[in-house]
Order: C-alpha cells, then structure tokens, then sequence
C-alpha cells in the first residue's frame, strides 16, 4: 500500500457531542478511540484476517470456543486507536451522519484541513465493498502495512459516512515520543494538539443557542479564530445549508442566507 496515495491532503470533520467538544479544547488533545469500542461489529473484526494467516486455523475449528477467537481478535487489535473524520457535513449522506453521531442534530462539528496540519501523517481512506469477502482475499500485505489496511476497509453499507482515519498503532516507544496519555481503562488515546489546527466549527441544525455561545467564546477567549457556521435547512431545497454564525448575546437571530 502507497500511503502517499491512501492518505486524505484535505478537509475533514469530526462529529463530536459539545461535552466532546469542550473537552478537547481545555485539555488541548484529540481522544482516539481503541478498537474495540468501534459500533461497526464488522470493523477490523478478526473475519478479516488475511488469507492465509495463522489465525484461521483457530476461526476454521469447529471446536473452539468463541473465547478462543475473542482471544485472537484483542491479540491483534490491542494497540490500534482510531480517531474518525468525515470529508463532509453539509451533503444528503451528512444528514444521516449529524442524527447517528451528532444526538439528533442537537451536537456539533470541527474542520481540520489536512492538507495544511499533516497530523500524524495525514488521515487514510476507508474503503467500502460490497463484498468483504472478496476483499479479504486481497489483504495479502508485507507484516508492517497489516494494520493500515485492516482498519481501512468496511463494508458498503457505512459508504454514507465517507470516513476517514487517524490512526495510532499504539507502544511505549511512540508514546514518549508524541505525548500520548493512555486512558486507565486503556479504551482512548489522547494525542496533544495545538487548537490552532481547528479551523471551523459547525453547529448542528438543532443545537441550542447556549451551547453555541459557549463554545464559541471559550475559542476566542483563548485567542482562536476558527469560523463559525449555524447548519439549516434550505427552505428552496429542503437539503442541510450553512450559514454564517454570529454571535448574539442577546440571542438575535439573523435572517437566512443561503451559502449556495
């Protein structure tokens, strides 16, 4: 795999609740989430192995028990953290995407611009398939690029989300060199970042105006200036638009616009 060539030089935009949100600004870090915890049972699941791999003498034996491939699966999958973008917030697939991971449209977003921050590299690509057995069949890969292409591909029915990765293939030695912080649960990664890197913040259809306001002063109290956006429906369309978000302490409400 050329990573060059599997990596997102673009925008992407991180779904996040305004706790989430909050969070990330006071501690300065962006949490990356194990594995294990993905929603997706599908997803770097241990089916995927590939062909051949010593692991299929263990998911092949009818008498193993499924703690024998649980065992397999957190052998393999221990030290792999994920932090997940979308390449968009405004289109007909991001509208499913603000109600799975944005509470109903009442939560937030943030833009980082990869082809400006090449945070860890820069985020790979997920693939989807209609068929993961197929794709399995190709995963044949030198040892060291194993992890990227297992936690890249999905099935098609999350083409929706058009994500793309983050990753940290997770040791001591890399975490004295970036400044990880492991969770004591060992469920999330937090990576030290400097806030700059957020260059727009997108508030969801439905979020209320105190927890806009908030988020947008604790950026500029601390002397940031992302831009700020307010989603809505297009009245002409009846798709997600953008508009300017500005900020009202008395909670004026400004006429629609459309970006378009």
């Amino acid at each position: 795999m050329n990573r060059q060539d599997e990596t997102h030089f673009d925008k992407a935009y991180r779904y996040i609740s305004f706790n989430g949100l909050w969070r990330t600004i006071e501690n300065k870090s962006l949490r990356f989430t194990s594995v294990s915890e993905l929603n997706d049972p599908l997803d770097n699941s241990v089916y995927l192995l590939p062909l051949p791999h010593p692991g299929w003498k263990i998911i092949n034996n009818d008498t193993v028990q499924h703690e024998e491939v649980k065992k397999l699966y957190n052998k393999i999958t221990s030290s792999f953290y994920l932090c997940c973008f979308s390449k968009t917030y405004k289109d007909l697939n991001s509208y499913l995407m603000w109600a799975y991971y944005s509470n109903n449209h009442q939560e937030v977003c943030f833009e980082v611009d990869f082809k400006k921050h090449r945070l860890l590299g820069g985020p790979l690509f997920v693939h989807y398939s209609d068929s993961l057995v197929k794709l399995r069949n190709k995963f044949i890969q030198p040892k060291n690029e194993f992890g990227p292409v297992f936690l890249t591909h999905k099935s098609s029915v999350w083409k929706h989300e058009q994500e793309v990765r983050l990753i940290i293939i997770y040791n001591e030695k890399n975490q004295n060199e970036e400044g990880y912080t492991l969770s004591g649960d060992l469920k999330h990664i937090f990576l030290p970042i400097n806030l700059s890197i957020i260059s727009k913040i997108i508030f969801g259809i439905k979020a209320s105006d105190e927890d806009k306001l908030k988020t947008a002063m604790m950026f500029i109290d601390r002397g940031l200036k992302p831009k700020f956006e307010e989603l809505i429906i297009n009245p002409s369309n009846l798709k997600l638009d953008a508009r300017k978000y500005v900020i009202h302490l008395n909670k004026v409400y400004k006429p629609y616009k459309s970006q378009e």
